[in-house]
């Protein structure tokens, strides 16, 4: 959330292939404006933060480290 409350960036991660994540981030685009919605009817702020979402790769990044460690390691 930024300090003024009206944008929000939403991370997330899918377990899968690059398929399953783009179908992911579609899917949470289109629905960006009904959980906006529902945040509407359970925050009582004066302005509704617009969402944003983007993926987490960090999950992505670990198993590529971890991958170069056991490399490393032998």
């Amino acid at each position: 959330m930024t300090k003024d409350l009206r944008h929000a960036t939403i991370f997330f991660s899918v377990l899968g292939d690059s398929v399953g994540k783009s179908e992911a981030w579609a899917g949470l685009k289109s629905a960006s404006g009904f959980i906006r919605s529902k945040v509407a009817k359970q925050l009582n702020l004066r302005f509704v933060p617009s969402i944003e979402f983007t993926y987490d790769e960090t999950e992505e990044e670990a198993r590529r480290i971890e991958s170069l460690l056991r490399v490393a390691k032998s």
